[in-house]
């Protein structure tokens, strides 16, 4: 296992449609992970978050 946590990745939401099938939400991580390998290998990635008006 890994000392250090992986650095989470923000992504825009065209990347993260293209990317939602083979992801899922780690709830632990806070994140979204690939599947089945998403606990050791792989992108941690973060919704960019919408501006508030």
């Amino acid at each position: 296992m890994r000392d250090t946590p992986r650095p989470r990745r923000i992504v825009g939401p065209c990347v993260f449609a293209l990317l939602r099938p083979v992801l899922r939400y780690s709830h632990s991580r806070e994140a979204w992970v690939l599947r089945i390998v998403g606990n050791r290998h792989g992108p941690v990635l973060r919704r960019a978050e919408r501006p508030t008006p």
